[in-house]
């Protein structure tokens, strides 16, 4: 997986179709350069990598070279994953993201 974002790694999970990387912070994520040819190689859609971000809960980066997204900032299926992961992770029912 450290291969898909040049950057260290703190979680990586996995379901059928997605993976989700989770770095130390907003300047990791911000900072990364996914390797896109790569990741369109792999048997899943697509890839969200999430950090702690210092105006909100989690920030997403979305990635889906398979079916042609290099990069979406704004997609809902990611925050759909990521707010329970999130809110496990922080122990928080409400929570603020971008």
């Amino acid at each position: 997986m450290q291969e898909l974002v040049n950057v260290p790694l703190l979680k990586v999970a996995k379901n059928s179709d997605r993976y989700l990387i989770e770095v130390a912070n907003e300047e990791l994520l911000k900072g990364l350069v996914p390797n896109l040819n790569l990741l369109a190689t792999l048997p899943i859609t697509d890839l969200v990598v999430t950090s702690p971000a210092t105006k909100y809960d989690f920030i997403p980066r979305y990635f889906a070279p398979r079916i042609g997204i290099e990069e979406n900032f704004v997609t809902g299926s990611a925050h759909c994953g990521l707010a329970p992961y999130s809110s496990q992770r922080l122990s928080e029912k409400q929570l603020y993201a971008f």
